[in-house]
């Protein structure tokens, strides 16, 4: 949790400053199927986390992300998960870790 802690830490330091410029915006899928916007969540902090079921690092992590989405429920957590699977694949994956923040697919769609 300090690792996570302190990489918020250096991303609120640095954080550009506001600027006029339209916000970027994509729009995935997510684990029940149902197209999310990332400007779903304009006007909230949000922390991105790129993850894959095969990738160590990115499951010792997750309980962590859910540790801290009941912290500080101000900042949503978004998973993008990185592979090809259905969204009953990916639920069923979820499951044992009881995440408590939106997962997207990437599935086909480049970023």
């Amino acid at each position: 949790m300090k690792i996570l802690q302190r990489l918020l830490a250096l991303i609120l330091l640095w954080a550009p400053l506001p600027s006029l410029a339209e916000p970027a915006n994509f729009t995935l899928s997510n684990a029940e199927g149902e197209s999310v916007s990332l400007s779903d969540y304009r006007g909230r902090w949000v922390v991105i986390n790129f993850w894959a079921s095969w990738c160590a690092p990115c499951i010792k992590e997750i309980p962590e992300f859910v540790r801290f989405q009941v912290k500080y429920p101000d900042i949503q957590i978004i998973g993008i998960n990185f592979e090809q699977q259905t969204p009953v694949q990916l639920r069923n994956f979820l499951k044992k870790f009881e995440v408590n923040y939106p997962q997207l697919m990437v599935k086909d769609t480049p970023m």
